[in-house]
C-alpha cells in the first residue's frame, strides 16, 4: 500500500517571504522565549488572585512590582509564601519552569499561576500541568506588541498549595454529608 502522506507539502518558515518567515520563525521555535502577557488576561486573573510577584518578566513588562527579569536566576530564587504570576519562557525552558512552580506548590509554599500554551500531547503537560485545574482559552492570544496572534492556543493552569480548599459554602459539604447518609439509610 503506498503513503499518501509522503506526497503532502509540509509548512515550512522557510518557504515564507523574508519578512513573514522572520516575523513567524519566533513561534515555531525558541528564538524568542520571552512574551509580553496581555494587559487585559493579566488584570482579569490578577482581580482573582492578586499576584504578589511576577516571576518571568522584564523590567519594562513587569505586572507586579515585585518581578525577576532573565537576568536574576529565578529557578534559584525563593517563590515561598507568594501569589506567582508565571508567563514562562516558551520552548525548551518551559519544562523546567514548569517542574518548578509544580515543586513550590506541592511544598504548600505559594500559589502559582501560569500562562502557557495548551500543548497537550507533551510529556511537559502531563507530567505538571495535568495535576492541576486548567483553564482553557479560547482563541489565540496576542503576545507583546505582536500584531498577529499565535499559532498555538493558550491555557491558564492554576497551581495551588495540597492544603487548599474551598470554604466559602461550608454548610454545602454538611448538607451533602447528611444528605448521602439519609439516602443511605432509606437504602
Amino acid at each position: 500500500m503506498k503513503n499518501t502522506l509522503s506526497n503532502t507539502t509540509e509548512l515550512s518558515v522557510a518557504a515564507l517571504p523574508d519578512d513573514a518567515g522572520r516575523a513567524l520563525s519566533a513561534y515555531f521555535s525558541s528564538q524568542t522565549p520571552e512574551w509580553t502577557t496581555p494587559q487585559w488576561l493579566f488584570d482579569a486573573i490578577d482581580k482573582e488572585f492578586g499576584f504578589t510577584l511576577d516571576l518571568c518578566s522584564t523590567h519594562g513588562n513587569a505586572k507586579c512590582n515585585k518581578h525577576f527579569t532573565r537576568d536574576e536566576n529565578k529557578l534559584l530564587k525563593s517563590w515561598s509564601h507568594e501569589v506567582v504570576f508565571m508567563n514562562p519562557p516558551y520552548g525548551d525552558e518551559i519544562a523546567t519552569w514548569m517542574s518548578k512552580a509544580h515543586d513550590v506548590t506541592t511544598r504548600k509554599e505559594s500559589t502559582v499561576v501560569c500562562l502557557t500554551p495548551s500543548r497537550t500531547d507533551t510529556v511537559c503537560w502531563h507530567r505538571f500541568a495535568m495535576k492541576h485545574e486548567i483553564r482553557f482559552l479560547r482563541g489565540r492570544l496576542k503576545l507583546g506588541d505582536g500584531k498577529n496572534s499565535v499559532l498555538f492556543t493558550s491555557a491558564i493552569v492554576v497551581m495551588r498549595p495540597a492544603s487548599f480548599s474551598i470554604q466559602a459554602f461550608p454548610e454545602l459539604s454538611a448538607n451533602s454529608k447528611h444528605h448521602e447518609n439519609s439516602h443511605r439509610a432509606e437504602s
